[in-house]
């Protein structure tokens, strides 16, 4: 079992958005529950790892599973449970297995974002706008919403830097 200090090192306790290179706490505790079985909680003296158990996003994340919906389902309806609790639960009920599932992301268009800003609408509104919109139509408002500046282009961006063209 790794010692606290290792394990501050690599779980990342801060609420910023996790990225390749940061090692995001709700893996760390997916990681523990599923497949190594190891309690860090135990060796958990400052309440550190506890703290940043979210218990939302581990239900949500075993709740792709058939094995473990029920278990998630269990933890959704006892919310008021202590996080060391829920833990403990999930740690001991759930089999050993390697589970892995994409995140369900919404499919919005960019074009989206720009009927939505043009006519002041929602996203279901925008959809359905942009269906009836054509290509020329759809370029005529990008002209209308772009604010100007550089689009781009190395040669304006080297002069802008200093560098010489």
């Amino acid at each position: 079992m790794k010692l606290f200090e290792e394990l501050e090192d690599e779980v990342k306790f801060d609420d910023e958005d996790c990225s390749k290179e940061s090692y995001c706490p709700f893996k760390f505790f997916l990681k523990s529950i599923n497949t190594t079985k190891e309690n860090v909680l135990l060796e958990d003296s400052n309440g550190k790892i506890e703290e940043a158990y979210n218990s939302f996003i581990i239900n949500k994340s075993l709740s792709h599973f058939p094995d473990t919906i029920m278990q998630a389902n269990t933890m959704n309806q006892y919310f008021e449970l202590d996080k060391k609790l829920q833990y403990d639960f999930l740690l001991n009920s759930i089999r050993k297995k390697k589970r892995f599932s994409r995140w369900i992301k919404s499919n919005i268009e960019e074009n989206v974002d720009v009927v939505k800003q043009y006519f002041k609408v929602g996203n279901e509104k925008a959809v359905e706008i942009l269906s009836l919109l054509d290509d020329e139509q759809l370029s005529t408002i990008k002209k209308e919403l772009s604010e100007g500046g550089i689009s781009g282009r190395r040669s304006n961006s080297k002069r802008i830097r200093g560098d010489k063209a």
